[in-house]
């Protein structure tokens, strides 16, 4: 249920900058192709679909935004380093426990079990 929660927080925080993308006021190929971008990864993590890849892209736009080679539209909520930072540490995180148990990657590729054996020195 965690990874859950936090592939849906991810997501819906990502499909809320996609909306912030959509500025009437800031015209250009830039703000509507980052649009589109958050759109498609937020629903992408909400799904979980490819969850480890989205996570990563998402990671890189972060750092894109944090170098400010991504431009922010005016009403955006990650104003400040700190937002952006956890942030990235989500997306980080998302993509190195997985996508979780309630996913469509776990449907369609199975989930994946570690057995680790018994030691053949421990007395019973």
């Amino acid at each position: 249920m965690g990874l859950l929660l936090l592939r849906a927080l991810l997501g819906l925080q990502l499909t809320l900058q996609g909306v912030a993308y959509t500025d009437p006021s800031k015209k250009g190929l830039l703000m509507w192709l980052m649009a589109g971008s958050a759109f498609g990864l937020g629903a992408l993590l909400l799904s979980g679909l490819i969850t480890p890849v989205a996570s990563i892209l998402i990671a890189l736009g972060g750092f894109g935004v944090l170098l400010s080679i991504i431009p922010l539209p005016s009403q955006s909520y990650l104003c400040n380093g700190l937002t952006i930072i956890s942030f990235i540490v989500q997306a980080v995180s998302l993509a190195t426990l997985g996508p979780g148990a309630f996913s469509l990657d776990a449907r369609m590729f199975g989930r994946r079990e570690i057995t680790i054996p018994s030691s053949p020195n421990t007395k019973s």
